[in-house]
């Protein structure tokens, strides 16, 4: 679809002309007709059209620099984005692991973090204040809850429709 086989990169091109670094997550945006991809290694959001397959920078700014950064897109940094959830509204939560954090693309491109100091730990809490290990995979319920699969802290994390984070499964071991 998009990328060339053991080559890593950053390329905004089509098809196997574009080039990712790690490319660790994706989800259906636009009910199908495109494709969101958290290039981990350089640290922002790619987005592919299916049909042409023309492959975009979406989210982030400044390929391969990675950092913490809301705003819009032209000046948000992610630090190893690397799981990708997606509503029908067009907004994406992304797990980062270089920021022990989940992360929200809103439909005009703007980045927000909902959940996560920057700081690594295992704390609940409202939004901001609680704390994650290596975020990685990530889920959204029809209910408007995300379910957030922590590498290092060996559980399930859920993140509220109103922020609030709480332990689901598991627990540091």
């Amino acid at each position: 679809l998009a990328g060339t086989a053991a080559t890593s990169g950053f390329a905004d091109l089509t098809g196997t002309s574009a080039k990712f670094n790690v490319p660790t997550g994706v989800a259906l945006l636009n009910s199908e007709a495109e494709l969101l991809v958290a290039d981990s290694q350089n640290h922002v959001v790619r987005r592919v059209v299916l049909g042409p397959k023309d492959v975009s920078t979406y989210a982030g700014s400044i390929a391969q620099v990675s950092g913490f950064i809301d705003g819009p897109t032209p000046n948000a940094r992610f630090n190893t984005p690397h799981g990708i959830a997606t509503t029908a509204a067009d907004v994406a939560f992304v797990t980062e692991v270089g920021n022990h954090a989940v992360r929200k693309i809103l439909a005009d491109k703007s980045v927000v973090t909902i959940a996560g100091t920057g700081g690594e730990g295992s704390s609940d809490g409202d939004g901001v204040r609680a704390q994650f290990r290596s975020p990685r995979g990530i889920a959204l319920d029809g209910a408007g809850y995300l379910l957030v699969a922590e590498f290092v802290n060996k559980q399930i994390r859920m993140i509220s429709p109103a922020g609030r984070v709480t332990t689901a499964l598991g627990g540091f071991t």
